[in-house]
Formats: structure tokens, sequence, C-alpha cells
């Protein structure tokens, strides 16, 4: 759907693009992270090592509302520290 919009609205100025981001240490997730068995498989499974935080997503947000981004269309950045590389 967001490449589809993308091409839609391309031409007209609007930049369309998706994220997909892991898990991230919220409020939400925190009872996951608290339990050990559940947060060692994260973390074992995350190349990174650890969960992301709200403000490494909002980085990405802040980057393609840039014009460092001016080029970027239609495209989805995954945001998981390497978890769905494997």
């Amino acid at each position: 759907m967001s490449k589809a919009a993308a091409v839609e609205y391309a031409n007209k100025g609007i930049r369309i693009n998706a994220l997909a981001p892991g898990l991230v240490n919220t409020a939400m997730t925190k009872a996951w992270f608290d339990d050990p068995n559940m947060n060692a498989h994260f973390i074992a499974n995350t190349p990174i090592g650890r969960v992301s935080q709200p403000a490494e997503i909002a980085g990405m947000v802040l980057f393609l509302c840039s014009d460092l981004a001016s080029f970027t269309v239609g495209q989805t950045f995954v945001i998981d520290g390497g978890y769905t590389t494997h």
C-alpha cells in the first residue's frame, strides 16, 4: 500500500515511505523485557545485542522528514537491530 501511494503522490511533492520497527523498549513491551527468558531470546536473536529505544525509531522519522531524504520514495525501512536478517 505504501509503494502504491508513493507512486501516486511522488509527483505532487509528497514522499511516502514506511517504517518496520522491531521490538522497542516501551511501556507496552516492558513485561516482555522484564521476563528473563523472553529478554534473553530477543537479545540472543538480535545481532546488535539489545532492544531499541523509542528515540532510535524517531531518528529515522526525523531523517525521512528532512531534506537529506528528499529523493527517498516508496521504501520500507526495517529498524530491528538485525533481528530479521536471519
